[in-house]
């Protein structure tokens, strides 16, 4: 009597080459919210600051970083998620847990970034860091669904 077995097909691994990649754009992406922490902690982001003008008179801009300024643990909140991403992601056995933390931060900068008119540079890093944690997601996708059972 034949048998016949059927195999699953294992989970294809990626590459070397991909595996180097994916680790680069992770580590980039780590140091730029600790970056990003360092300078709310520091104070040199988000610091409080007055405005004597009428609010229709005062740019975007300049609202924003009044709104985040206004409340030291607000920002120290803000510093405290940007620097557990960033560590989450620098390191390669805790990523798969700080992809989707990072990627919602970085949702949430971009959107404020697009949304208030901040300079096109730090707009673009931004987006970049949002493409970024996005691309990082989709390449773990398959322990995602493993983890969620489907």
């Amino acid at each position: 009597m034949k048998r016949s077995t059927t195999h699953e097909a294992a989970p294809s691994r990626p590459n070397k080459v991909a595996r180097i990649f994916d680790r680069v754009v992770a580590t980039a992406l780590g140091l730029v919210f600790v970056v990003y922490a360092w300078s709310k902690f520091s104070g040199n982001q988000f610091m409080h600051f007055e405005i004597y003008d009428r609010v229709v008179d005062v740019h975007s801009v300049t609202l924003v970083w009044y709104f985040f300024g206004y409340s030291k643990t607000y920002a120290m909140f803000l510093a405290c998620g940007e620097l557990v991403a960033g560590l989450l992601v620098l390191i390669p056995w805790t990523a798969r847990i700080g992809y989707p933390l990072y990627f919602m931060i970085a949702a949430n900068i971009t959107v404020v970034d697009w949304s208030f008119g901040l300079p096109p540079q730090a707009t673009w890093l931004a987006t970049s860091l949002l493409v970024g944690s996005f691309y990082l997601l989709v390449r773990e996708s398959r322990a995602y669904l493993r983890l969620l059972g489907s």
